[in-house]
């Protein structure tokens, strides 16, 4: 595992803060299968994703005293890609997972208790979500628009 940190920055002061982007390369699943491989049935799907090489991700978390912010994240190993995208907060908890297999995708949507999973325009839908915004399947989310300080840093 190489992790490569792009930018960081945190504010060691109280309340402690913390925004970085981050990326990692992977030249395959063995820490994960090791995981996995102590708490999992056999499974010939989870095996095959296991056994992925070259496994690259990007992700951007920022986290305050009050919230937990991911305005992206993603992992990419041909043919599998999934990413995440939230915010979660005490008494609110959204977002969205993105999964990619070949050609067939599929996202899952939660808000609060609320959970839906969706197949069409799921890499259009995860693209164009942005945490705490509207979630495009769930119709009246708990949160229908971002303050105005989570859309500006989710979409620097």
């Amino acid at each position: 595992v190489k992790p490569l940190l792009f930018l960081a920055m945190v504010v060691w002061k109280r309340p402690m803060t913390l925004d970085v982007t981050a990326g990692i390369y992977m030249a395959d699943a063995r820490p994960l299968a090791a995981f996995f491989n102590d708490h999992r049935k056999e499974q010939k799907w989870l095996d095959r994703i296991l056994s992925l090489k070259n496994i690259r991700g990007n992700a951007t978390i920022k986290v305050s005293p009050q919230e937990i912010v991911i305005p992206y994240a993603m992992a990419k190993a041909e043919p599998v890609e999934v990413g995440a995208k939230g915010i979660f907060a005490q008494g609110n908890r959204q977002a969205m997972f993105f999964a990619r297999y070949g050609k067939l995708s599929g996202i899952l949507e939660i808000d609060g208790s609320h959970r839906r999973f969706g197949l069409f325009g799921a890499a259009r839908k995860f693209q164009d979500y942005v945490p705490g915004g509207p979630l495009p399947g769930l119709t009246g989310s708990s949160r229908t628009t971002a303050p105005a300080s989570i859309r500006l840093r989710a979409s620097a």
